[in-house]
C-alpha cells in the first residue's frame, strides 16, 4: 500500500472516529453544566424567573404570563422554571439556531455558568441586522397623559423611546405593548375582554415622530419623556429580550398585565438585581402612572422632558400675552389681516405670529406662508418665545385612596369608611392631572348608623368620568359625564332599599380664571325592585362649578331631573364640597348633599379626612 493511501484511510478514521470522541466529551460537560446550575439553583434566580416572566402561585410554585408555546423548550416549561432552564441548555449545545433564537438566555446563562467558548459557532444575521438597524444607545419611558376618549388610555399609556446615539429624538422607534382588539367588538364585549384576558398583547415598533403626531396633534394628550440610565450592557440585554418576544403571545388585562406593567417587565430583565413586578407590588392593578413612581423609585429615571400637545400649547401661549396681542392673534386667523406691527415690540411680534400659526395648525387651515416669512425675519437667537411648563402625574396625588369620615343624615349620626382603588375626581389635589377630568372605578363608601346600630352599603361608584373642557376662541370641545352606581335610597318608606343608576350628562363649559363653570343637559335611568314599574327614566339638566383656591378646591352644582317614563317622578340634587390639602397625599373634605326626590327629601352632611396611597 501506497504511503499516500496510507494516509488517506487514516485522515478517514479519524473523521469517522471524530464524533464518538467529541460526543461524550459535549455530553460530560453538559451533564457538569446542569450539575453546576442546579447548586447555584439558578432555577430560581429572580433573574432568571424575569427572564422567562415567571411568577409565584400558590398551587404550582411559579407560572409565565408568557401565554405562547413558543416560547418554551420543555414541555412543562411554562410552569416549571428548572425544566426550562436544562431545555434550554441542552437546545443551546444541540441547535445553533437556539443562540439566535434566544439571545438573552444565553447571555445571562452563560454570565453564571462560563460556557459559550464550548458551543458550536452560530451566525445570527437576522438578529444582528435588526439589532445594528436599530442602534439603540438609550431608552426614554414616554408617558402621554389620560385621553378620556378611548377606554384604554383613560388612566394615561406608556411606552418606551429607542434612542440611537447623535439622532433627533423624533426620527428614533418607539417600543410599546398593547391589545389586539377587533373592531367589531361591541363596547360590552371590549370591557369583557380587556378584563378577562380575552385580548392578546402585541409588542409593536414604530417611528417616534408618528406617535407624538398622533397623542400629541390628534388626541391632543401632553406627553412626558423620561429618560432611563440604562448602561450600554443593560440595554443591550434589553434588545435581547425584546427580540426573545417579538410575536410572543401575552393576553393583556386592562387593569394589571396592560402596556405599563409589561414595559416593567422588560426593564426588570434589562438590569440584574432589579423586581418591579413581583407579585405584591401591583396585586390588582397596575396603573401607568404608578409603574412610573415604580421606575423612579428602582432608581431608573435620570431625567424628565416636558412636550406639550398642541392645545395645550397655545393654552399656554395664549396666557402669556396681554389683551392687545390676543386681539392681534384672532384678527390674523379670522380675519387674514395684516400685522400692525407700530405698537408691539418685535419680541410680541413674534409671539403673536407663533401663536397665530399654532392656531392655524389646530383648525387644521392652510399654512398661513405671510405668517412663517414674518416670523422668520424676526431673530431672537437661542432665547425661546414662550416657556411651556407643567407638572408631571408622578407628582400627583397616589392612585389609591381611604376615607373615613364622620356625619349626619336626616339627623341620624353615622360613620363613613371609604375606599377608592382609583383614579382622581374634582376635588382631588389637581397637580399632575389633566384640568377638568376626572375618573373613579369602584368607590365604595360603608356607613354605620349608631343610633340604628345599622351598618349598611351607603353607595357603590361602579364607574364615573368626567371631562370639563372649557371652550376658548379656538375650539368648542363638548363637556360629558356618565356616573354608573348603587346606591342606598328611601323608596316608598323603605329605608334600606337600592337602585342601579346610570346618569349621563353632555354640554359646555367655560373658563372662569383658573375656574370652570359648566352646563350638561342629562339622560338618567335607575332600576330597582322597589318601584312599582321597576325603572325610571329622567331628563333634566345641571349646572356647576369647579372653584380652586391655593390649596383647597370648592364645588358646587345643581342637577334638576324630571322623569319621563317608568314611575315618572322629579329629582332635585343640590351638592357642595370643599376639599382643604394637608399634603399631597392628605387631605379634609366637607360635603353636603340634599336630595328631593318622590315628595321626600334627604339631607346629608360629614367631614372625612382622604389618605391617598
Amino acid at each position: 500500500m501506497s504511503l499516500l493511501n496510507k494516509q488517506i484511510k487514516s485522515m478517514l478514521y479519524v473523521l469517522l472516529c471524530l464524533p464518538l470522541l467529541v460526543m461524550p466529551v459535549q455530553a460530560d460537560e453538559l451533564d457538569n453544566l446542569i450539575a453546576s446550575a442546579r447548586h447555584l439553583q439558578l432555577a430560581a434566580d429572580p433573574d432568571w424567573l424575569n427572564l422567562l416572566h415567571y411568577k409565584s402561585h400558590v398551587f404550582t410554585g411559579v407560572y409565565s404570563q408568557a401565554d405562547d408555546g413558543e416560547f418554551f423548550l420543555a414541555s412543562n416549561g411554562k410552569e416549571n422554571a428548572e425544566a426550562e432552564l436544562i431545555a434550554t441548555l441542552h437546545a443551546l449545545f444541540n441547535n445553533k439556531e437556539t443562540q439566535c433564537r434566544f439571545p438573552a438566555r444565553l447571555y445571562w446563562l452563560n454570565s453564571q455558568l462560563n460556557f459559550q467558548q464550548q458551543l458550536p459557532v452560530a451566525d445570527c444575521h437576522e438578529f444582528n441586522q435588526w439589532k445594528n438597524k436599530l442602534a439603540v444607545a438609550d431608552v426614554t419611558l414616554i408617558f402621554p397623559s389620560m385621553y378620556l376618549n378611548n377606554p384604554a388610555s383613560m388612566f394615561g399609556h406608556t411606552f418606551l423611546r429607542l434612542d440611537q446615539r447623535n439622532q433627533p429624538a423624533l426620527l428614533d422607534y418607539t417600543l410599546s405593548y398593547a391589545a389586539r382588539s377587533d373592531a367589531d367588538d361591541s363596547a360590552f364585549e371590549y370591557v369583557y375582554k380587556g378584563l378577562s384576558g380575552g385580548y392578546a398583547g402585541v409588542f409593536a415598533v414604530q417611528p417616534y415622530f408618528e406617535t407624538v403626531q398622533s397623542y400629541g396633534d390628534i388626541e391632543h394628550r401632553d406627553i412626558w419623556e423620561f429618560s432611563l440610565n440604562l448602561n450600554q450592557a443593560e440595554v443591550d440585554q434589553l434588545m435581547r429580550h425584546v427580540w426573545e418576544i417579538r410575536g410572543i403571545q401575552f393576553d393583556y388585562y386592562f387593569l394589571r398585565e396592560n402596556c405599563s406593567y409589561r414595559l416593567l417587565s422588560l426593564l426588570d430583565v434589562a438590569r440584574p438585581g432589579v423586581n418591579m413586578t413581583q407579585q405584591h407590588q401591583f396585586p390588582v392593578y397596575a396603573a401607568p402612572v404608578d409603574t412610573v413612581r415604580a421606575m423612579i423609585d428602582a432608581g431608573f429615571v435620570e431625567n424628565k422632558h416636558y412636550r406639550p400637545a398642541i392645545s395645550s400649547r397655545i393654552q399656554q401661549m395664549y396666557q402669556q400675552l396681554n389683551s392687545s396681542a390676543r386681539t392681534e392673534v384672532f384678527n390674523l386667523v379670522d380675519n387674514r389681516q395684516s400685522l400692525q406691527f407700530e405698537h408691539f415690540k418685535q419680541y410680541e411680534q413674534a409671539q403673536i405670529l407663533e401663536l397665530a400659526q399654532e392656531i392655524n395648525e389646530f383648525k387644521k387651515q392652510d399654512t398661513d406662508h405671510y405668517l412663517l416669512s414674518a416670523r422668520s425675519r424676526l431673530d431672537f437667537g437661542d432665547r425661546p418665545t414662550f416657556e411651556f411648563k407643567n407638572i408631571s402625574a408622578d407628582q400627583g396625588h397616589d392612585t389609591a385612596r381611604w376615607s373615613v369620615a364622620y356625619g349626619e343624615e336626616n339627623n341620624q349620626s353615622f360613620v363613613e369608611l371609604g375606599i377608592r382603588p382609583v383614579f382622581h375626581d374634582l376635588l382631588d389635589k389637581a397637580d399632575g392631572f389633566v384640568r377638568g377630568a376626572a375618573i373613579s372605578v369602584l368607590d365604595t363608601r360603608l356607613r354605620w348608623f349608631d343610633e340604628q346600630q345599622k351598618f349598611q352599603l351607603q353607595q357603590l361608584n361602579i364607574f364615573e368620568l368626567i371631562s370639563l373642557s372649557p371652550i376658548e376662541k379656538w375650539m368648542t370641545p363638548l363637556s360629558v359625564r356618565l356616573d354608573i352606581s348603587v346606591q342606598q335610597q328611601t323608596v316608598n318608606n323603605i329605608d334600606d332599599a337600592y337602585i342601579m343608576s346610570v346618569d349621563s350628562g353632555m354640554g359646555l363649559s367655560a373658563g372662569w380664571g383658573r375656574s370652570i363653570v359648566y352646563l350638561l343637559a342629562d339622560l338618567a335611568v335607575e332600576y330597582s325592585g322597589y318601584y312599582e314599574k321597576n325603572y325610571k327614566v329622567y331628563l333634566g339638566a345641571e349646572i356647576g362649578a369647579v372653584i380652586p383656591f391655593e390649596a383647597s378646591r370648592l364645588l358646587l352644582g345643581v342637577q334638576s331631573l324630571n322623569g319621563i317614563s317608568g314611575d315618572k317622578d322629579s329629582r332635585d340634587h343640590y351638592q357642595m364640597g370643599y376639599q382643604f390639602d394637608l399634603d399631597k397625599n392628605h387631605a379634609i373634605r366637607f360635603v353636603y348633599e340634599k336630595v328631593e326626590y318622590d315628595r321626600q327629601e334627604n339631607k346629608s352632611l360629614d367631614v372625612k379626612y382622604l389618605l391617598y396611597f
